[in-house]
């Protein structure tokens, strides 16, 4: 276990969008689906500068 992370993210979502780095999201313009989720959970290090009509641009969590 990596002390540097809580346990408890205490984070309370709705709605939530799981986002791993895919090319399969390129032309999809889905951006402002995934922005509209109460959190956005993204997978390793993708950018999302200048993909955002595609990939969004909210980050709640980033797990790498």
């Amino acid at each position: 276990m990596n002390p540097r992370i809580p346990i408890d993210l205490n984070i309370k979502c709705r709605t939530c969008a799981l986002v791993t780095n895919s090319a399969d999201l390129l032309g999809s313009n889905a951006g402002s689906v995934i922005d509209s989720s109460d959190c956005v959970i993204r997978l390793n290090t993708a950018p999302t500068a200048g993909f955002e009509l595609d990939v969004g641009g909210k980050t709640t969590v980033r797990i790498v």
